[in-house]
């Protein structure tokens, strides 16, 4: 890799050059007169211009350099050809070219695109990969995480050395050897030359647009600026005054991110009165690029006017010439020119373009215009971030705060208004000071210039004299010493305008804020481009971010990441440059950024993760202080500033807004990025000037939010700050703890380090704990100086003289005085202390005592002194009132305040948040304990909790308290002892648990899955994130747990805690609650009892404490040996004692509850008690005794011990015993002697041993046990499933069945029962009465049927491999969708390439490719049809009355949902008929064969065929004999109820029937004619094709063809469903359809024929029904016999009338079964056989049409494998039969001739379809009749053979096919199409989700040519498309609804890729379900938050195809989403 070059003094310093040579004169006389050469009008021919100049230029204007860019020479064309990535082969971009070797990646991610963070190579988790990047390095058995990249100024990190601790070797950016070419310098000067004059062309330009956009406008004022924006000489000639009458000026209108598209485009549309359509282009083009030009116009006030209208709505526009508006358009075009250029090389030399670009960046900018709008506000700036918080403002109008603040803040706000000119004065004052030092300003051609000077260069040709210093505020290069320093003055920071900040003067900041850090000496001056004084063009960029577009300044923020942040040594440079700058963006990004997001100020994210530069800018830079400041000062003020503008005594600006910004979190992001630095962390330690100001940062937020009880009456309003406060505080509480952690002492020289932050810590935590800060009270808890109290003595605390001790406490009342949860410095000082836990407890006593003299500094005058344990006991007792303020708060004294005080708990306690604040409170809690006297302590919580009385024997409640809140207090009370002893992981010093994280881990992970099992984020959610995001997480997890994956279609993987680990719970651990700590104890108590066999009842928890051997807090439990302890758990005992349950208002069980949290506390304390110590807890136990409390009537002791022993024996506590037992034996194991002596029942206590069996035995029995039982449930399940077997297979096991008789007969037959049941409406019966009932369907087309496209190799070659068997259990995913396989090539870590496998995004079905079809399915419920209507009526009504909600049926379309599933239907299918036998054993065949029926029978059949063709339809025997058929079929099948009354329907045409009309109508037309006629109805509207056009008005029964064919695509589809489904060994394809697609398919098959029956007998010689079913069976008959002798003379027929095959054969015979064979009696069997052979015979030509072409179109892989498959498959007669079948066919159906090598494929091919035609056959006769056929080979010889017979067969062949050849020339149809005999996929998705979201940022969008919107991809045909986005929206139909209508027409199945979800689209309906994706925890991740790297379950996907689409359940699944929800629509958007 080629060595970067840093720039020299000379190439800094333009004016070194000399003068400009022919190529930058020529160039700069291009870029003046450009504009006026296109007359101002900037397209895209001014841009092609403009990039082919910049080329010119760039190869010196010498046609012989152009190979050197261009290696095929200089484009001609549009713009996009002058692209020299793309003319340099880099297709997806430069960064992955062949020309990026060697160099960091700097891939700039879009958003929505995925990136990669390896969290086992990166150094934290900004360090991520591109996808390319990722797939290119080997990361296997790594910790990976994907992401959404939100697209703000992310880039991969691939090539950089910082970003990763195990180097990661890529196989595109890994450098190889290898050397660089020699280029001419003539070439290089060129360009060098033309890179620098484009740049100052930038600046030159930009520097005089506007920056401040809503301005007031004038005409003078535009015509002002453009004559300050004319170019100087630089440029050439002047620009000559033009007559501003004839200027053409600009209406320009910009993007913000508060107006939506159809707004502006509503206004400008009436502002410009022009088209709607205008409106939206331009509305639209803002949205994309940023801005938009509007119109031109001369006429200044008539574009002042159009401004005026559009900017009503508060949107902003700009007036500019159009010849400044064309320059800032060729500024847009050389910016991405710039871009286009970094990633490229010039000949061989790969690095040259990108170091010239940074070089030049680096160098000044040599001003060729007047640049009079340079300096940042100069103008002022706008608010846009107050009118983003304006809606929170007016939360903060609305809510109640303390009085204080209110009139603080009217007070702060009424000073500004008066000082705020002052104010500016000063600022000024302050920044130009040393301005006025430097001479006077130098004068350009134009004007007084009077802001460049050193900051820019000005060009010699300009002027002679060079400018000096500016009020930039930059000061001399000179130090006072005379040696250079990089020190720098900062330049001023724009006002916030208005009145929306908060200012004030005559302040002193602190001395520890102005200290700078030591500066680096240098003996030379520093190079220009690291001499901060000077501002080079990089710097001038800059700062004129926010006057460019969106489009602009995310191309400038692309061409610094691929630039100067791509190379170290320029990164480095721009770290400083930058921070220098950090400040004033800092006011921009914060105040006055339209577009925040795309804020150059995000730049800091690749320059503060860096540890180098951030040690660079920290140390010259002064960075950290700077960014505190910036923290401190806007929140203070609403306004950024420097150190020196820190206002020690300024509170938090609440009134103001700042805490409302949400800007405001990037710079704790970026104070979090600083922090975490090791440089950062050392300096820290050392310099204690960073600890002063981050604790002056935390103390703004102390206390603040504050709270008091409300004690009459509840709050009216609820205060809304504490949520904004919530925010920040979060922020700060992070900082807190990675602050703190940079104290850790790794080494001894740390430690002082550490010492001192405590100290200072505690100092600041005292003075805030004691009130001494008097301008914080009006916002904060604390109101006044801390008081303190002394109380009396307690009883158990004697001295020897008899008198008790009383102690000084802090005097607080937890009732009545103000409350805060935001203790922020007491965190910090609770981090500190944990970081130096293992000093010695004396040595953290004499950090935390602060004398006197330290802190009288901060005391305010007359403050009473105290000595240093007061102070401590003072900071202490915050974390204190907050424990009680819970307490009281669970025990309900504060509801009166509102909800919004308990969602402050839940935040305060919550799992994100505890371990930042409660956990922090316990731990300075027993820090406490052990700092400071433990009794004084002890004494201090009583009087927190306000239990003074109560340890005192007084239970008689406190006022405000009553009888329960007080017993609950004290509950709550002891169980924050037992925390406080028992929360001890944290306490444990480093160098006695070195993995104690593992511990905490364990710990964690024990009590939350000890209930339940849980799924991963469950889990993690339940966990803090310090320890679930910790690295060795996963494996305690795995060592914990039991994973048990998914099995099912909608659950995920869940874990569960191995057994052994319950007995390491503790019920009493801090989070949970009462409920959950008896739970845990009966979890405990269970596996004990299992383990040891003792009852559950005589189980005690014995807690596990882990030892505190050294440290602060080795002697934490000393408190429990004090007095003050003794006697709270004795009268805590005494209260029960005198609990009387009869005349007590509590009930027993709840103190019963209270003691066994007493009894746990007391067991606590005898565990940590030891005879080694002097003071002991069972001594007092034993001997301190009572003066109060219940008298004791054994031996007259009222000590604890008694109390315990007397609690147990108690009739009303006896079942505390085993408890109380417990602890009296340890008592008397630790103190024996004692113990007997003053216990006088100690004899009582015997030692209890365990009888019978070990535990060891106890288990190894419980093992046994569990075998058994399995064993017999196995052996169980096994007897069910032979049984099972035995009854599914027909077969009967009796004795008869061994006999040794033959049996004649194979066919048996038994009733088929049609569903019956109780109805789902009324819940009858519906055989109960005459009522008719029926069952659902819905009918709808689809385009499930697909037709194999034989001119597709890839689908050919899924045909001929497939499997010859569809009942076996196919690999999935197969065929087309499993070639989404490719090789990606790796580098391993070591460097070695390697190759694996990478699953893509397959191919989808074509589209074209699909047979449309109308299909019927139904759920199988069955109701009484007048309850159906009933429902139907009440849904109509019901509904309109929900205006707001979209309803799953459209009534419109006679949909209805059902009252049970809520399925969606739209027919009612009447079930009228009796039991029909069925066959159970054998196959029903035709007595006579084919042959000789085609000779014999079809001769009568065709002539009553031409007679009725004759007749014309008025054959009046013809009718009555339909008639007959369908009275004797209405007679046999239908009931008997039924049946009665059918001969009803022929009065009219038999008059051997005599019945009133008023009887027919009323017993059968009434119902079952009345429910034909719905489906009739339904068919009709929902646009249900048929080939009669029948009238509406027409009451016939119609659409007799249509429901015929209903019934072969449903067949079809129920087929299709089960490919590739195993079939069990005895059953076949029918037992694997689910009985309900059964029972649906034979009641719709049934149903055909009763609609034809009903339809032709309504008393009419001839009606439409009849019409048209004599039609179907006449043509079918025609179609069939086409050939046949008898029926081919007719060529009338032939053009009237589709052929044979231009059908679906299957469609035909189910068609056929229903009309042609009932009607003529023709035998089905060769009706069968005869479409079976017309199905081979057109597959055998359709696939004989393309086999030949498509075969060579394989690769060789593919022949060789179809060859080896096939070979040996079929005999040589079989072959010589289907060769002779093929030479019978080569005529008619002009097959060329197949090679014999390749007949095998031939015939194993059409095998694949005659198997699913037989498939669907067997379906077909399973519902009417029973099959039997002979062999395909057999019909090959069969039709080849020469006899008379076989000839007629010929014969009828023949005649197919040129019926299909004359059809096909008469209506110029297409090829043969076949039904596709594969299994039927979805498209292949790729096996990573992230590869899914790659291939959506590939992809564009269709409409705009832009990236793709919210894409999503259809899981049909595999396209990806934007969804819900503008530019795919029109008539307000969304992207994926109008592409469903081409697709798959009437249902669509997407995955939405941003979401990761299903989306199900039905008639403008929709609903979602999870993505068939799961993580390797069998998770889902909606809306990709959790990034997780998902994997495809290709079971759910299976399941996705084959229970949804197969079955056509989306209707339905959208149904039952849309019921059970309220949904307000728009899914037509989508």
């Amino acid at each position: 890799m080629r060595r970067t070059r840093i720039p020299s003094a000379s190439a800094a310093n333009p004016t070194n050059l000399g003068p400009p040579g022919a190529v930058e004169v020529q160039l700069l006389n291009t870029l003046r007169n450009f504009p006026n050469e296109h007359e101002y009008r900037y397209d895209d021919q001014a841009k092609c211009r403009l990039l082919e100049r910049l080329f010119y230029s760039l190869a010196g204007n010498r046609p012989d350099y152009e190979h050197y860019l261009f290696p095929k020479g200089f484009p001609r064309g549009g713009s996009s050809v002058w692209s020299l990535s793309k003319a340099q082969g880099a297709v997806e971009g430069a960064e992955y070219s062949v020309a990026a070797r060697g160099k960091p990646c700097g891939h700039i991610f879009k958003g929505g695109e995925a990136t990669y963070r390896c969290k086992t190579c990166s150094h934290d988790d900004t360090c991520v990969l591109c996808s390319k990047c990722f797939e290119s390095s080997d990361h296997t058995g790594h910790m990976v995480f994907v992401s959404i990249s939100s697209g703000n100024m992310g880039c991969c990190d691939c090539g950089d050395a910082e970003a990763w601790k195990v180097p990661v070797k890529c196989a595109i950016h890994t450098a190889l050897s290898g050397s660089d070419a020699s280029l001419p310098d003539e070439l290089k000067s060129a360009l060098r030359a033309t890179i620098s004059i484009a740049l100052d062309y930038l600046c030159d330009v930009v520097s005089c647009s506007p920056e401040q956009l809503r301005l007031p406008k004038s005409e003078e004022a535009i015509r002002e600026d453009e004559r300050k924006s004319r170019l100087t000489s630089r440029y050439g000639i002047p620009e000559d005054e033009e007559e501003s009458d004839n200027m053409e000026f600009a209406l320009i209108l910009w993007n913000d991110e508060k107006h939506t598209v159809v707004d502006v485009e509503d206004q400008v549309s009436r502002a410009c009165k022009k088209s709607k359509e205008f409106g939206k282009l331009r509305a639209q083009e803002t949205d994309s690029i940023g801005r938009s030009i509007i119109i031109y116009s001369r006429d200044v006030k008539e574009l002042l006017g159009k401004s005026k209208i559009i900017e009503q709505i508060k949107v902003t526009v700009t007036i500019r010439s159009a010849r400044d508006t064309f320059r800032e358009q060729m500024c847009g075009t050389i910016i991405e020119w710039l871009n286009d250029l970094a990633g490229c090389s010039v000949g061989m030399d790969a690095f040259i373009l990108q170091n010239i670009i940074c070089e030049e960046l680096l160098s000044a900018w040599k001003v060729g215009s007047p640049a009079w709008n340079t300096e940042v506000g100069q103008h002022g700036i706008d608010d846009h971030s107050y009118e983003e918080e304006r809606e929170q403002e007016l939360w903060f109008r609305r809510m109640i705060l303390p009085i204080e603040i209110v009139a603080v803040a009217a007070q702060v706000q009424g000073e500004d208004m008066d000082m705020e000119e002052a104010d500016d004065d000063d600022l000024d004052g302050r920044v130009d000071e040393d301005d006025e030092e430097g001479g006077q300003q130098a004068a350009l051609e134009e004007g007084q210039f009077n802001t460049l000077g050193e900051n820019m260069e000005v060009d010699s040709n300009d002027q002679d004299d060079q400018a000096t210093e500016e009020e930039s505020g930059f000061s001399s290069p000179v130090a006072h010493d005379g040696q250079t320093s990089l020190a720098t003055e900062a330049p001023p920071v724009p006002h916030t305008p208005g009145r929306h900040h908060v200012r004030k003067s005559g302040f002193t900041p602190p001395s520890h804020w102005v200290e700078r850090p030591a500066t680096i000496i240098t003996p030379h001056p520093p190079p220009p481009y690291e001499n901060l004084r000077t501002r080079v063009r990089l710097d001038w960029l800059i700062l004129f971010d926010l006057r460019l577009w969106k489009k602009t300044r995310i191309d400038l923020r692309d061409l610094y990441i691929s630039t100067v942040v791509a190379i170290p040594e320029f990164k480095r440079i721009l770290g400083l440059r930058f921070s220098s700058l950090y400040t004033m963006l800092s006011q921009l990004y914060l105040i006055a950024d339209r577009e925040p997001d795309h804020s150059i100020i995000n730049l800091s994210l690749q320059i503060l993760t860096t540890p180098s530069i951030t040690a660079e800018v920290v140390k010259k830079g002064n960075f950290l202080s700077s960014l505190m400041a910036i923290l401190y000062t806007f929140l203070t003020t609403r306004q950024v500033g420097y150190p020196t503008d820190i206002n020690p005594k300024a509170p938090l600006a609440f009134d103001a807004g700042p805490l409302t910004n949400k800007r405001m979190h990037h710079f704790f992001q970026d104070l979090h990025y600083l922090v975490g630095s090791e440089y950062v962390q050392e300096r820290l330690r050392v310099e204690e000037r960073y600890m002063l100001q981050f604790l002056d940062l935390v103390r703004l937020h102390q206390g603040i939010c504050p709270n008091v009880r409300a004690l009459d009456a509840h709050i009216e309003y609820e205060a809304e700050a504490w949520i904004s406060a919530s925010l920040i505080t979060r922020e700060i509480n992070k900082l807190v703890r990675q602050f703190s952690e940079a104290f850790k002492p790794e080494k001894k020289s740390d430690i002082p380090g550490l010492f001192r932050a405590i100290s200072i810590a505690t100092r600041y935590a005292i003075v805030e704990s004691m009130g001494w800060n008097e301008h914080r009270y009006s916002i904060t808890e604390v109101k006044g100086v801390t008081e303190f109290k002394t109380t009396e003595g307690y009883e158990f605390e004697i001295d020897d003289s008899g008198t008790s001790k009383p102690h000084t406490i802090v005097k607080f009342q937890v009732d009545y005085q103000p409350l805060s949860f935001h203790h922020a410095l007491h965190y910090t000082l609770s981090w500190l202390i944990e970081a130096g836990k293992n000093m010695p407890v004396d040595q953290l006593r004499s950090l935390l005592r602060s004398s006197w003299n330290d802190i009288c500094s901060f005391v305010p005058a007359g403050a009473e002194r105290r000595e240093g344990d007061d102070l401590v006991l003072a900071v202490f007792d915050y974390p204190l009132r907050v424990c009680a303020w819970l307490c009281e708060m669970k025990v309900g004294m504060w509801v009166r305040n509102g909800f919004s005080l308990r969602h402050q708990m839940q935040t305060y306690r919550g799992v994100s948040q505890k371990d930042l604040t409660h956990n922090r409170d316990i731990f300075l809690l027993q820090t406490a304990l052990v700092t400071l006297d433990p009794s004084r302590v002890l004494v201090t919580m009583i009087d927190r909790f306000n239990l003074e009385g109560w340890v005192r024997g007084i239970y008689k409640p406190p006022v405000p308290w009553d009888e329960v809140q007080t017993l609950d207090m004290a509950e709550e009370f002891l169980n924050l002892l037992i925390v406080i002893l028992s929360e001890r992981l944290c306490l444990i010093p480093q160098s006695e648990e070195p993995n104690l994280i593992s511990l905490q881990l364990k710990r964690e992970i024990t009590h939350i899955l000890c209930f339940k099992q849980l799924t991963f984020s469950e889990l993690c959610s339940r966990m803090p994130d310090r320890l679930h995001n910790h690295d060795e997480f996963q494996d305690v997890l795995a060592e914990m747990t039991n994973y048990h994956p998914p099995s099912g279609l909608s659950d995920s993987g869940t874990f569960e805690l191995k057994e052994k680990y319950l007995l390491e719970l503790d019920p009493y651990v801090v989070q949970f609650t009462k409920n959950q700590r008896e739970e845990a104890e009966g979890i405990y108590r269970a596996r004990k009892a299992k383990i040891t066999g003792q009852p559950k009842g005589e189980i005690v928890f014995e807690p596990i404490l882990k030892k505190i051997n050294s440290g602060v807090f080795s002697g934490l439990a000393e408190f429990t040996r004090t007095p003050i302890f003794a006697q709270i758990i004795y009268y805590s005992l005494a209260y029960a004692l005198q609990f009387d349950p009869e005349k007590a208002s509590i009930l027993g069980t709840r103190v019963e509850t209270y003691l066994q949290v007493c009894l746990h506390l007391c067991l606590l304390a005898v565990l940590e008690d030891s005879q080694e110590h002097t003071k002991s807890f069972v001594v007092n136990a034993l001997q301190l005794n009572a003066k109060g409390g219940p008298s004791s009537d054994v031996g007259g002791c009222r000590n604890i011990a008694t109390a315990l022993y007397r609690l147990g024996k108690s009739e009303t506590f006896k079942a505390l015993w085993p408890r109380v037992s417990f602890i009296l034996r340890h008592m008397r194991q630790h103190r024996p002697s004692l113990f007997d002596e003053v216990c006088e029942w100690a004899h009582e206590l015997g030692q209890e041993a365990m009888e019978g069996q070990t535990p060891e035995e106890i288990e190894a029995e419980r093992k046994k046990k569990i075998s058994r039982e399995r064993q017999e449930k196995v052996m169980a399940e096994f007897r069910n499933r032979q049984q099972n077997f035995i009854l599914s297979s027909g077969m009967d096991l009796d004795e008869e069945n061994y006999s040794d008789v033959d049996e004649m007969e194979d066919v048996a037959e038994k009733c088929w029962e049609y569903p019956s049941g109780s109805c789902s409406v009324c819940k009858e019966s519906v055989t109960a009465d005459d009522r008719i009932y029926g069952t659902f369907a819905f009918i709808t087309d689809s385009s499930l049927l697909r037709q194999t496209n034989l001119k597709d190799s890839d689908y050919f070659f899924e045909v001929a491999t497939s499997p010859d068997s569809l009942d076996e259990d196919i690999p999935r995913p197969f065929g087309v969708a499993s070639m989404n396989r490719g090789i990606v090539k790796k580098l391993s870590s070591d460097g070695t390439e390697m190759f694996v496998e990478r699953q893509i995004l397959g191919r989808g079905f074509p589209s074209q490719s699909v047979r449309h079809g109308t299909f019927s399915t139904g759920c199988g419920h069955i109701i009484h049809y007048d309850c159906f209507e009933h429902w139907y009526e009440s849904t109509k009504r019901r509904n309109p009355h929900h205006i707001a909600r979209v309803h799953p049926e459209r009534f419109e379309r006679k949909e209805f949902i059902c009252p049970l599933c809520k399925a969606l239907g739209n027919t009612f299918l009447p079930i009228v008929w009796k039991s029909k036998p069925e066959t159970t054993a054998g196959i029903i065949q035709s007595g006579v064969p084919l042959l000789d029926w085609l000779a014999t029978t079809i001769g009568p059949l065709a002539s009553r065929l031409e007679k009725a063709v004759e007749s014309g339809g008025s054959d009046r025997n013809a009718v009555a004999r339909t008639q007959e058929l369908f009275y004797e079929y209405g007679k046999k099948t239908m009931t008997e109820k039924l049946a009665e009354k059918i001969h009803l329907l022929l009065t009219t045409t038999s008059e051997k029937v005599n019945t009133a009309p008023e009887t027919l109508s009323a017993h059968v037309d009434h119902e079952l004619h009345k429910i034909y006629r719905r489906m009739r109805e339904t068919l009709r509207v929902n646009q249900i094709k048929s080939r009669y056009v029948t009238p509406e008005s027409v009451a016939d029964l119609t659409h007799c063809d249509t429901l015929a064919r209903i019934l072969g695509f449903s067949i079809s589809a129920a087929e299709i469903a089960q490919r590739g489904v195993d079939v069990e060994t005895g059953t076949t394809l029918i037992h694997k359809i689910p009985n309900q697609t059964l029972v649906h398919l034979r009641v719709m098959a049934e149903t055909v024929l009763t609609y034809f029956a009903i339809g032709s007998l309504q008393g009419r010689e001839q009606n439409a029904t009849l019409r048209q079913f004599r039609d179907m069976q006449d043509q079918q008959l025609h179609q069939l016999f086409v050939g046949h002798p008898q029926i081919s003379r007719r060529s009338d027929f032939q053009s009237e009338m589709p052929s044979l095959f231009s059908q679906d054969i299957f469609v035909f015979l189910a068609e056929c079964s229903v009309c042609l064979v009932p009607s003529l009696h023709i035998d089905f069997h060769q009706i069968l056989y005869l479409t079976y052979i017309a199905e081979i015979v057109k597959t055998v030509i359709a696939i004989g049409h393309e086999f030949i072409s498509t075969y060579k179109h394989l690769d060789q892989a593919k022949q060789e494998r179809l060859q080896s498959a096939c070979d040996e498959k079929f005999s040589r007669p079989e072959l010589e039969a289907f060769q002779e079948f093929i030479h019978l066919l080569s005529q008619p159906g002009g097959i060329p001739e197949v090679p014999e090598t390749l007949l095998p494929i031939f015939r194993d091919m059409v095998g694949k379809y005659a198997t699913t035609f037989l498939r669907k056959a067997t379906v077909l006769v399973h519902v009417r009749y029973a099959l039997g056929l002979p062999p395909l080979d057999k019909i090959f010889a069969m039709c080849s053979a020469q006899t008379p017979q076989q000839q007629l067969l010929q014969e009828m062949i023949s005649g197919w096919c040129q019926h299909w050849l004359r059809s096909r020339y008469d209506n110029h149809s297409e090829t043969l199409s076949l039904t596709h005999p594969c299994v039927f996929e979805l498209v292949g998705l790729p096996l990573h989700y992230d590869t899914l979201v790659e291939e959506a940022m590939k992809r564009k969008c269709p409409n705009s040519g832009k990236d793709l919107t919210d894409p999503s991809v259809c899981l049909f045909c595999g396209e990806i498309f934007c969804s819900q986005a503008l530019c795919c929206l029109k008539d307000k139909i969304g992207g994926c609804n109008r592409h469903m209508e081409t697709c798959q027409v009437g249902v669509g199945m997407f995955i939405n890729i941003r979401k990761c979800h299903v989306l199900f689209l039905f008639g403008g309906k929709g609903a979602w379900s999870p993505a068939p994706y799961l993580d390797k925890h069998g998770e889902t991740d909606t809306g990709l938050r959790r990034n997780r790297q998902l994997f495809l379950n290709q079971r759910r996907y299976d399941a996705l195809q084959r229970a949804i689409w197969l079955n056509h359940g989306i209707p339905s699944i959208i149904s039952r989403r849309l019921e059970a929800e309220v949904n307000t629509g728009g899914w037509e958007t989508i």
